[in-house]
């Protein structure tokens, strides 16, 4: 298992538009931005986002979880989803 280190990115009270590509573990990154549907927490490996977490603005207190594997159904893939 791949350690994530700077676990305070992937939770909303910290939602900062201006983290875009902020490095928290070996070839993972983190980006926060505000999309049509609501403020978006996007986790990339290798520069792939594999997943996102959406807090939606029409439902205040629901969120929507997307994963995309960008092709690459490998073991290091489903690890970075899990992590």
């Amino acid at each position: 298992m791949a350690k994530i280190s700077a676990t305070e990115f992937f939770r909303f009270e910290n939602f900062d538009p201006e983290i875009i590509g902020k490095r928290v573990g070996h070839n993972r990154t983190v980006s926060h931005a505000r999309r049509e549907r609501g403020r978006t927490i996007i986790g990339s490996l290798h520069g792939h986002p594999v997943f996102e977490l959406c807090e939606l603005a029409e439902k205040p207190g629901h969120y929507e979880v997307r994963f995309d594997t960008c092709g690459w159904t490998t073991v290091t893939t489903r690890q970075a989803m899990t992590d």
